[in-house]
């Protein structure tokens, strides 16, 4: 199963704030990738989150056992996009992105074209995790130290006890709270066909990005990824990940890594000190009824 992760600099274009502009980009990256989807995309509008430099979209695709995601920060000039699917070609996505100058180009001087970082690694081998930049093993002593704009935890494990549809709907539900993060849809499951399904597949989209969970059935092998675009002690998305799946997982398989996403974007956090606050935005929302003493912020 490969993991690609890229983050997108200095973007301007008018269509970085478009949702009929996102749908259309998802929609031809799985086409001209081959990506197998099993649902439609959904596009999540945020613009009326605490702090109102967060603005912007949240998209995903669930794929066979994968997903698409782009979460945009149109204030910041930035975009977030993960592909976690069985088989694709890395440089080819990358291309793409390039050639769909219309979503991600930059009205700047030259100086200011588009910018993208990118990682690929194949999450079911303990290999791929050696020798990459910006990817912390969780070892003692440095489960605090961060230094990007949000941490990606993610976790491969075999599962000692099946996962079922039901279950990963609640674990996704409870885990925003768990995590300290701030969920913006309830969570999305599905199975990746209707008849002799091979994955459960479910995703929740927070204010700061989105959890995800795939689980092989016949395999019994989790996928989980967690990213936040918030500086989130590390340590702290790690014990929500245990706190929800101990009892599930094979703890001698598993297989965890840390990135350190928007590694060139830190400014953007130091900037959120002048950026104007919404007081009381979940007051009266659907957030506040479905959670109790709810305590992110």
């Amino acid at each position: 199963m490969l993991h690609m992760m890229l983050d997108i600099y200095k973007c301007n274009n008018p269509k970085f704030n478009n949702m009929l502009s996102i749908n259309t980009l998802i929609n031809d990256i799985c086409t001209q990738l081959e990506l197998k989807a099993i649902a439609p995309p959904v596009i999540v509008p945020f613009y009326y989150g605490k702090v109102a430099d967060d603005d912007g979209i949240s998209a995903f695709v669930l794929l066979e056992g994968g997903h698409f995601t782009i979460h945009t920060f149109y204030k910041r000039r930035c975009a977030f996009v993960d592909l976690l699917f069985s088989e694709f070609e890395g440089e080819y996505l990358i291309r793409l992105l390039k050639k769909r100058a219309s979503e991600f180009k930059s009205r700047k001087p030259i100086s200011e074209t588009v910018q993208i970082n990118d990682w690929e690694i194949d999450r079911n081998c303990k290999n791929a995790f050696i020798g990459i930049d910006q990817i912390n093993k969780f070892k003692k002593g440095i489960e605090n130290s961060f230094s990007g704009f949000g941490p990606h935890y993610f976790v491969t494990v075999n599962c000692k006890k099946p996962l079922t549809l039901e279950k990963v709907y609640n674990i996704l539900d409870h885990m925003p709270k768990k995590a300290c993060m701030t969920p913006i849809t309830r969570p999305f499951v599905v199975y990746d066909q209707v008849d002799d399904p091979e994955y459960i597949s479910g995703i929740v989209v927070i204010a700061e990005s989105h959890i995800s969970i795939h689980y092989d059935l016949q395999r019994k092998r989790l996928y989980f990824d967690m990213f936040t675009c918030r500086p989130l002690p590390s340590d702290v998305m790690k014990q929500a990940f245990f706190d929800m799946f101990s009892e599930y997982i094979d703890k001698e398989s598993m297989i965890d890594a840390l990135i350190e996403r928007g590694q060139d974007h830190v400014y953007a956090i130091k900037a959120k000190s002048k950026s104007k606050l919404r007081l009381d935005w979940k007051k009266n929302t659907w957030i506040e009824n479905i959670y109790e003493n709810h305590s992110t912020d």
